[in-house]
């Protein structure tokens, strides 16, 4: 059975100074691509499915070409590692406002991708 993660953080990247920052900028770089693109290829290589959206074209666009990322065994264990030492210092606020975040970029998507003609039943 597929497993519901209940912990969200977002925008990641745009809170500079995280455990997450190092090895998300130096796999970046190595496959010329920027850090969200790189989340959303650790996100496929770990079997979930992100629900995200952006007003930018090329945001967007940068989006779908995080699909054909790979990453290797070892990029997916440097985030992995960085990630845990961020829960480190979570707090019950912070979790109650990521899951209030992403119902409503949950909602925003569902709408922009409705406009686009895909529906949801």
């Amino acid at each position: 059975m597929p497993q519901m993660l209940n912990r969200f953080h977002s925008p990641v990247t745009h809170q500079p100074g995280g455990p997450l920052d190092a090895p998300l900028a130096a796999i970046g770089e190595r496959l010329s691509v920027t850090a969200d693109q790189v989340l959303l290829a650790w996100a496929k290589a770990k079997g979930a499915v992100v629900v995200t959206t952006s007003s930018k074209e090329s945001r967007l666009k940068g989006y779908q070409a995080a699909g054909d990322l790979a990453l290797t065994d070892d990029d997916i264990a440097k985030i992995d590692a960085a990630g845990a030492e961020g829960t480190k210092s979570g707090s019950a606020w912070k979790n109650v406002r990521a899951v209030a975040v992403v119902a409503l970029y949950t909602i925003v998507a569902s709408r922009v991708l409705n406009y686009f003609g895909f529906s949801f039943i």
